[in-house]
């Protein structure tokens, strides 16, 4: 019996398999691309919804956390920035964020009697309670400029919850456009009680520091 040697793939074989196989791949990488951002931003916009629900149960029921709210919302019509949100409070949700030291409440003091840091201090605890000892980090980002939790509201007291990047701790506005009042012009994109929608048409993260 004649013995059948195996001679494995030719060169040109290899050369065609590669060939079909990056072909295959560059048409697919795309769209798997598009499924991963977008179940990242529905976890971000998940999260979003606990946050805020969770932080409007307590303004609701909690008098203290009310009068910092309302506090908060004196300063929109006191400097007449009707239509602005004022920041409450934002969290470094960065992949280098490390805990609760990467957060912002501003402080506006004691007026009239009334401790305000009282209702600060509780949504705090609430936002802990919420969270655990870590904060729940960004999954749609990848970069410092979008990397941040931002807890607002309007003269009316109204909620919002806001992603974006690059806020400091002199920074206390948000405009109506949804830009920085005070540092950098990037865009910040409201996720709750609605998403922005130029958030919904974001595909990947860098698109989301739009300057203007």
């Amino acid at each position: 019996m004649e013995k059948r040697t195996n001679k494995g793939f030719s060169l040109v074989e290899l050369i065609i398999v590669i060939a079909i196989m990056s072909i295959l791949a560059a048409g697919i990488a795309p769209a798997l691309i598009r499924y991963i951002n977008k179940s990242r931003k529905a976890d971000d916009i998940a999260a979003a919804d606990s946050l805020g629900t969770t932080i409007n149960a307590a303004i609701n029921s909690d008098d203290d956390v009310y009068d910092y709210i309302n506090k908060c919302a004196y300063w929109i019509k006191k400097e007449r920035r009707d239509g602005y949100f004022r920041v409450i409070c934002y969290m470094n949700a960065g992949y280098d964020s490390t805990g609760w030291d990467n957060r912002y409440f501003p402080d506006v003091g004691t007026d009239n009697g009334i401790d305000y840091t009282i209702g600060r201090e509780k949504i705090k605890t609430a936002m802990i309670e919420l969270m655990g000892e870590k904060m729940f980090k960004l999954k749609f980002t990848k970069d410092i400029y979008f990397d941040q939790w931002i807890l607002c509201c309007d003269k009316d007291q109204h909620l919002y919850v806001f992603v974006g990047g690059g806020f400091g701790t002199n920074q206390f506005y948000i405009t109506d456009q949804h830009l920085n009042m005070t540092g950098h012009r990037n865009r910040f994109y409201m996720l709750w009680p609605e998403q922005d929608a130029e958030y919904k048409e974001l595909d990947t993260p860098p698109d989301s520091w739009i300057t203007r």
